[in-house]
């Protein structure tokens, strides 16, 4: 059989992320407003201010979001750098239910599996 007339197959291969690696942090793209954009109220990230969506309005896309600027100075720092200027989600803290035995710490109230008596939330 020749190989020359053969088609050439190519084999993908398939990168796995190791835990603990970091992989491409995902960019802000810059993109025009459309028509059915124009009008709509909008919050710019970099300075917090409101405006109204015009024609000449810079916006980008980030993480399938879109963000409006407010003048065209605000719209590289937030391409160079959008986590910056993205509101930062607070982690909740599980509660902690402890005897007050000492003998047994949980996270639903109830009782000791212990000994019997109420758990008490850990401040």
């Amino acid at each position: 059989m020749k190989m020359e007339n053969m088609p050439s197959v190519s084999t993908g291969t398939v990168k796995k992320v190791e835990p603990g690696k970091k992989t491409k942090a995902a960019k802000a793209t810059a993109r025009k407003v459309t028509k059915e954009e124009v009008g709509k109220d909008a919050v710019c990230p970099v300075t917090g201010d409101k405006f109204k969506v015009t024609a000449e309005t810079g916006s980008a896309s980030y993480k399938g979001k879109i963000y409006y600027f407010c003048c065209p100075a605000c719209d590289k720092p937030f391409l160079e750098n959008p986590e910056k200027y993205l509101p930062k989600k607070q982690t909740v803290q599980a509660k902690i239910y402890v005897c007050p035995m000492g003998d047994y710490r949980g996270d639903k109230p109830g009782k000791c599996p212990k000994c019997g008596m109420d758990l008490i939330e850990k401040k």
